[in-house]
This record gives structure tokens, C-alpha cells and sequence, in this order.
């Protein structure tokens, strides 16, 4: 079964994750970029990326090369940004025709998920969802978080 993970990360605790992942599963992988970076540091980076979660907002992303119909399975990963995904996914699910694929995604958060899973759900409901995963990064030992998305991962059909 040939697997991408799409995803995005901020300060990279997802793409650590999303390696690990990829490695496990083979599955490729591609890293959405926004073309103006998020900034990393300070209180800003928390107003201006939850403006852009709350408002909608599409950030234009760098060029990728993805192609829905390459692939049996799509997994989905992001941060969680003021209770949702972050705004490059959303650009991606404009962007992209994802219907009828077999999808899962996982979210990672420091303790508050919000609606990220209902988001998820209502974004991509003209497809296949093969499972969800909520993980909390910062306080969670990185090997504990492994373990949960490995198991996670194995357990999905389809």
C-alpha cells in the first residue's frame, strides 16, 4: 500500500514524529511550507499563527509535488493551532481533490486539543477515515508518544 504523510511543523516536534513514522511504515512523506514563515519565537508567533487557525486564513505554500491518485493511503499531520490544524493544511485541502482516498491523521498539542479531530472529520468527510490520534508533546516522554503512534499507525486498515 503506498502512504504519504502530508503534514506541517512549526517548531518541529511533528516532523519528528512524521520521520519516525514514515520510517516505520515506508511511507514518502512532504512537509508543507508556507512561502512567508510563521515566526518561531516570542508571544507573536502564538497571536499571529492563532489569528490565522481562527480567521481561515490559506497561507500561500512553497511548490510541491503531490498527486492524490499515487496513493492507496494519505495520513494528515499538524500541530494544533487555537483548537484546529494548522493553516498550511488548510491551503492543501483547498488546493488538492481528496475524495474517496483512504485518510487518517494525528495532531499533536501541549494539552489542549480543541476541535482538531471534529475539523479533521468535517474537512475531510468525502473520504475514507481510517483512525485519529491525539498526541501531547512537551510534558510526554518522545519515546511514550512513539509507542502510541506506532501502535496507532499498525492499527489502521484499509
Amino acid at each position: 500500500m503506498k502512504t504519504i504523510i502530508v503534514y506541517y511543523s512549526l517548531e518541529g516536534n511533528t516532523e519528528f514524529l512524521v520521520k519516525a513514522l514514515a520510517e516505520n511504515i515506508g511511507a514518502e512523506t512532504l512537509m508543507l511550507e508556507p512561502i512567508k514563515a510563521q515566526k518561531t519565537k516570542g508571544f507573536s508567533k502564538f497571536v499571529w499563527g492563532g489569528y490565522q487557525a481562527v480567521m481561515k486564513k490559506k497561507p500561500d505554500l512553497k511548490p510541491y509535488d503531490f498527486k492524490a491518485s499515487d496513493y492507496d493511503r494519505i495520513i494528515f499531520a499538524s500541530p494544533v493551532w487555537a483548537g484546529t490544524f494548522a493553516p498550511p493544511l488548510r491551503t492543501f485541502f483547498e488546493r488538492e481533490d481528496l475524495i474517496a482516498k483512504k485518510v487518517a491523521f494525528f495532531f499533536t498539542h501541549e494539552g489542549g486539543k480543541g476541535k482538531t479531530k471534529e475539523h479533521f472529520e468535517e474537512i475531510l468527510a468525502d473520504n475514507h477515515i481510517l483512525g485519529a490520534l491525539d498526541l501531547i508533546t512537551g510534558k510526554t516522554d518522545k519515546e511514550e508518544n512513539m509507542k502510541k503512534l506506532l501502535h496507532w499507525a499498525s492499527q489502521l486498515k484499509g
